[in-house]
C-alpha cells in the first residue's frame, strides 16, 4: 500500500497539470503510459515521453511531493533527510570491510527520488564501472566512451571563472542539468590538505576533476547542481524548468 502517495499527470487531450494527493483525484481517462516511481529516472522519462503532445503519461510515486521540502531545496540540509519520512530507510546486510556492520543506505521516498535529497551532488561513476557494463551487457554502447555524447547532453556549466578547479574538457555547455564547483570557503585548508595529499602520492594525489571517468585522488569538493548560485535542480525541477509548461509533462 502506498503511503502519502503523489500522482503527477501530464494531460495532453485537456491541456491539464496537475499533481495529486490521491487516486480518486485522478481524471478517469484513457492513460497512453504509466511510470511507477518518479524518481530520477521516472521524472525524465515522463519528460521525454510527453515530448509527443498527444501522450497522456501518469507518474506515481510512493513518497510525497518535494515542493517546499527545506531537506531537498537547501543542500545543506539533505542529511536531516535520512531515517525521516522522505527516506525509504534501507538497510545493508552486514558488510564484510566494515567488520559485520549493517549501515542505513539513504534513498528519496519523495517526488525526484535520491536526486531530490542528494545535497545536489553531481558525480559521475568511473570509467572502469561503464566498461564493465559494456562487457557484461555485450552492448559497446555502454562504455565510458560512447556514453559520453549523453553525459554531455545532460548536463552543462555555467562557465564562470574556475580555473584550476575542474577539467572543462569533459563537460558541457549544452546540457540540462546546471552544475558549477562551489565557492572556495576554506583555501587555506584546503591547500594544505591537497599538498599532504601529493606528499603521499598514488591515490592520495591530487585530482582535477572527480567527474573525469578516474574519482580517485583528493579533490575540491565535487559538482553542485547549484546555477549561477540561485537555482538548484533535482530530476523533477529540471524537467519543470523546460518541459512541465507544455502541459502533458508533469
Amino acid at each position: 500500500m502506498f503511503l502519502r502517495l503523489v500522482l503527477v499527470v501530464g494531460l495532453a487531450s485537456l491541456g491539464l497539470c496537475a499533481t495529486y494527493g490521491t487516486i480518486q483525484a485522478v481524471p478517469d481517462i484513457k492513460w497512453d503510459f504509466i511510470i511507477v516511481g518518479g524518481g530520477t529516472a521516472g521524472s525524465v522519462l515522463a519528460s521525454r515521453l510527453t515530448e509527443n503532445p498527444n501522450f497522456n503519461v501518469l507518474v506515481i510515486e510512493a513518497g510525497p511531493t518535494n515542493e517546499g521540502v527545506a531537506e531537498s531545496i537547501i543542500p545543506g540540509l539533505a542529511p536531516r533527510a535520512a531515517l525521516s519520512r522522505y527516506d525509504w530507510n534501507f538497510t545493508t546486510v552486514p558488510q564484510q570491510g566494515l567488520n559485520g556492520r549493517s549501515i542505513t543506505l539513504q534513498r528519496g521516498h519523495l517526488l525526484g527520488g535520491s536526486s531530490s535529497v542528494n545535497g545536489m551532488f553531481y558525480t559521475r561513476g568511473p570509467a572502469s564501472d561503464y566498461d564493465r557494463l559494456a562487457s557484461v551487457t555485450g552492448d559497446a554502447g555502454w562504455s565510458w566512451e560512447n556514453i559520453q555524447s549523453y553525459l554531455e547532453k545532460a548536463s552543462i556549466t555555467d562557465n564562470h571563472d574556475v580555473k584550476g578547479e575542474f577539467d572543462p574538457t569533459v563537460h558541457s555547455t549544452k546540457g540540462k542539468v546546471a552544475v558549477t564547483p562551489p565557492n572556495d570557503l576554506n583555501p587555506a585548508v584546503d591547500a594544505a590538505t591537497l599538498q599532504a595529499g601529493n606528499e603521499l602520492g598514488g591515490d592520495f594525489q591530487f585530482n582535477l576533476d572527480m567527474n573525469s571517468g578516474k574519482p580517485l585522488g583528493l579533490c575540491v569538493l565535487p559538482h553542485l547542481t547549484v546555477f549561477q548560485a540561485t537555482d538548484l535542480l533535482d530530476s523533477v525541477r529540471l524537467v519543470a524548468v523546460d518541459d512541465w509548461p507544455r502541459c502533458n509533462a508533469q
